[in-house]
């Protein structure tokens, strides 16, 4: 089931089991960024393409990172 559909989130919740409102998602696609917004997860991240130098460019609706190591920290 695509990401992108709202069913998809509530099947996944089932099955793992999570907090909508601990958890973050990171994903480069701006659909499903929205979807798991729709959904009411609260932590969303948008994985910025290599491609892009300045990750505050890649998206106007959500933050960007371009290296996971930052979370880490």
């Amino acid at each position: 089931m695509p990401k992108e559909k709202l069913l998809f989130w509530e099947r996944l919740r089932q099955r793992i089991g999570f907090e909508k409102e601990r958890t973050l998602f990171i994903d480069d696609n701006e659909d499903v960024l929205r979807s798991a917004r729709e959904y009411g997860l609260r932590y969303i991240l948008q994985k910025a393409q290599a491609r892009i130098k300045d990750p505050s460019q890649s998206t106007r609706d959500f933050n960007s990172i371009t290296d996971f190591s930052r979370l880490m920290e």
